[in-house]
């Protein structure tokens, strides 16, 4: 299965990357901390987002790093889901996302509304949701 992995952190080779290098083998990444993506703003898409659901188009499962903030993902992670509003419905089916978001809280509870954020964006772009 050939897996493309979104690196949602701005420390491209922070805990989020090591700990999907630990677990997964032959991955593409894309850190979004080096991408140009302006924020959402309904606009057209922009060239470098677009470039990423494309990329996307071409991998079977795509793995959705982010660390968590106060129970929601990275800012990084946010503005590239907001831009995938852009593209058609289910312009991923037959692929499966794999979400890993980590926060700092014990409490896992806290990592809930950040999965939540990405199995929506799953649920639209027609892709199977699931967690690691």
């Amino acid at each position: 299965m050939n897996t493309l992995f979104i690196n949602g952190s701005a420390h491209t080779n922070g805990n989020t990357a090591r700990f999907v290098k630990e677990n997964f083998t032959d991955f593409e990444t894309i850190n979004l901390a080096t991408v140009k993506v302006p924020p959402f703003a309904g606009q057209k898409t922009p060239d470098e987002a677009s470039k990423i659901f494309e990329k996307m188009r071409n991998y079977d499962r795509i793995i959705i790093g982010s660390p968590v903030y106060f129970s929601g993902i990275s800012g990084l992670t946010k503005t590239m889901i907001e831009w995938g509003s852009t593209q058609p419905r289910d312009f991923l089916t037959g692929r499966r996302i794999v979400a890993f978001v980590r926060g700092m809280s014990a409490n896992p509870s806290v990592d809930q509304p950040a999965y939540a954020i990405i199995k929506n964006f799953a649920d639209y772009a027609g892709a199977t949701f699931t967690t690691i």
